[in-house]
């Protein structure tokens, strides 16, 4: 049964990588990523996990699951593979420290980050009293 699932993930995969296709064409992306909890396979108990939506303009939002939130999960996201492009131009997140890794430990992808108004707004709010 684990080899007709292996199958089928097979068969469905251009299907999952399209959206991440278009919006790594694209030249503004909106990110944001919510630390969840999820099961440790195996183990028994769950562990932190980091599930990423990806918003571009005019196209529909893809979600990916992280196990471990880290730096380099968003090498997975925005780096294509083979003859797959990388994402280039403004990425808008908010202010978690893995962005501004990823765009120091890749230059040449040419990426500008973008804050979220909303959390501009609450360092307006909560200085003012």
């Amino acid at each position: 049964m684990c080899s007709w699932h292996e199958h089928l993930a097979d068969c469905l995969l251009p299907l999952y990588q399209l959206p991440a296709t278009r919006f790594r064409e694209s030249s503004y992306v909106k990110i944001d990523e919510t630390l969840i909890r999820c099961l440790d396979p195996g183990k028994g108990r769950t562990t932190l996990g980091q599930l990423s939506s990806l918003s571009p303009p005019r196209a529909r939002r893809a979600f990916r699951l992280a196990q471990k939130p880290r730096s380099t999960c968003l090498d997975t996201i925005l780096i294509g593979k083979g003859s797959h492009t990388s994402f280039q131009g403004h990425l808008q997140s908010d202010g978690l420290h893995a962005y501004p890794t990823f765009i120091a430990r890749h230059p040449h992808l040419k990426i500008i980050p973008l804050s979220y108004l909303a959390h501009i707004r609450r360092k307006f709010y909560d200085a003012r009293g």
